[in-house]
């Protein structure tokens, strides 16, 4: 079939073509949020650690997407096959002998094919592994970052504050001209700016300074820099453990179509094992056939729409 003609089916597989062209979507979003990542310019070690670790999870994915594509393209052509060669059993006159034969042959390839799709549900479950375990180091750095960008700016308060001091207006005098400093007079709770002619003159009282040091300034801004680079990685882990989320569910789309599968072709291995029979009693009859039948229609449309979904993702086709 092709992908026009999936687009045709009956309800139901119309149903299923729409889930699967949501996970082509899912996926795709993915690839351009994982490209975005990789373009941030990170400036936390442990971010950047993360992201290489993602870096190896999104190559894994493209790996196995392409694969799964590969395969399900591969198992939808043998699954069209079928059907009419279990038709063609009713009609079969021959021994029990040939008919074991028969039916084992095809039991075997059966499980092939259910070793195949349990193989891609398996990678796709190491995805989500993988990326629950970036999540987990995001999460931890992140309330590192947040503790460390709390103190620093509990730092910067206690930096910024004035050094107060009492001193006498008249020993001031000199320094005043010299210097220029502003300072005032508290009295009585009243602030006054006190001039240099106003100290030199004797004028008598305490005064309250504010100077700020170089030391101190310096260390100011030192603080705001690293405030900054705190926020910004904050920033980034938020945005990435957002991302990662949102990746895992696309992983689990991926994983549970491919479960599905296995648990159909683990329903065909069964129906085999009862026609096959006990002691040599070869039994196929037309309700197990049709059963068969339907099973391996329902794979082989499951399968071309994934494959046809995936290579429109990525831009391949067979």
């Amino acid at each position: 079939m092709t992908g026009d003609e999936i687009n045709n089916l009956s309800p139901q597989a119309d149903g299923q073509n729409k889930n699967l062209i949501q996970i082509r979507q899912t996926t795709s979003d993915i690839f351009l949020e994982f490209n975005k990542c990789f373009a941030l310019a990170l400036r936390d070690d442990e971010v950047k650690s993360c992201v290489e670790l993602l870096r190896k999870q999104n190559i894994e994915f493209i790996l196995v997407t392409n694969k799964s594509a590969d395969y399900a393209d591969a198992a939808a052509e043998y699954a069209a096959t079928l059907p009419q060669y279990l038709t063609d059993l009713k009609n079969l006159q021959s021994s029990p002998e040939e008919a074991i034969e028969i039916l084992d042959e095809l039991r075997s390839l059966a499980i092939q094919h259910s070793n195949k799709a349990l193989e891609l549900k398996e990678r796709y479950a190491n995805i989500q592994i993988g990326l629950v375990q970036i999540n987990d180091r995001l999460g931890k750095r992140g309330h590192s970052i947040e503790f460390e960008e709390d103190e620093r700016t509990r730092q910067k308060i206690r930096e910024s504050q004035f050094r107060y001091g009492n001193i006498s207006i008249a020993v001031l005098g000199s320094l005043l001209l010299v210097t220029g400093v502003a300072l005032t007079i508290v009295t009585a709770g009243v602030s006054a700016p006190l001039s240099a002619p106003m100290a030199a003159g004797g004028f008598a009282g305490v005064v309250e300074c504010s100077v700020k040091s170089e030391q101190q300034k310096r260390a100011i801004e030192d603080l705001e820099r690293e405030i900054s680079r705190l926020s910004v990685s904050r920033q980034h882990v938020v945005l990435m453990t957002g991302f990662v989320d949102f990746a895992k569910k696309s992983m689990t789309a991926h994983h549970n179509f491919w479960a599905s599968q296995v648990q159909t072709l683990d329903s065909v291995l069964q129906k085999y094992d009862k026609m096959r029979g006990k002691n040599g009693q070869v039994g196929f009859n037309t309700i197990r056939l049709n059963a068969l039948c339907k099973d391996w229609g329902s794979l082989e449309v499951k399968y071309r729409e994934y494959a046809f979904q995936m290579r429109k993702l990525t831009g391949s086709s067979h």
